[in-house]
């Protein structure tokens, strides 16, 4: 099957070329995946804001020679409370900065995806301490 469908984290973004970018995504299903969006940087992009850091997204990948080719995203959570709280910023970077450090490029770990997801969506919606949401995760990352 070339095509794919997986629930996912965006965990990083680079350019690529005059209109791309390579989206790295720790997946449900197939783990850390790089990918690239196609024509993205373009004004008008099918793509958006869909695929900023901390968006969680359902999927459809295709399976590329080298890279794989992300042909369709759609929003789950932007967690917008997140990019709106410089603390809150420092504390899921540092989150999925240990997850693109620690996760194998094609592993697959659902638990993984799970922690991740929920431990950003907490980040999101609480006003706690986002220092305690970090730790948490840390240690749930390390008892994987």
């Amino acid at each position: 099957m070339r095509n794919y469908k997986t629930k996912g984290i965006v965990l990083k973004s680079m350019n690529l070329g005059e209109a791309d970018r390579i989206i790295t995504i720790y997946t449900e299903r197939e783990g850390k995946v790089a990918a690239v969006a196609k024509g993205i940087r373009r004004t008008k992009s099918r793509f958006g804001a869909r695929l900023e850091v901390f968006t969680d997204l359902n999927l459809i990948i295709h399976r590329g020679k080298s890279l794989d080719i992300i042909t369709n995203a759609n929003t789950i959570d932007p967690h917008l409370g997140i990019v709106s709280n410089l603390d809150k910023i420092n504390y899921g970077y540092a989150m999925l900065e240990l997850v693109i450090k620690t996760a194998p490029e094609g592993q697959t770990d659902a638990r993984l995806y799970q922690l991740l997801a929920a431990a950003l969506d907490y980040l999101n919606k609480t006003d706690i301490d986002s220092g305690a949401v970090l730790v948490t995760f840390n240690r749930s990352e390390e008892r994987r």
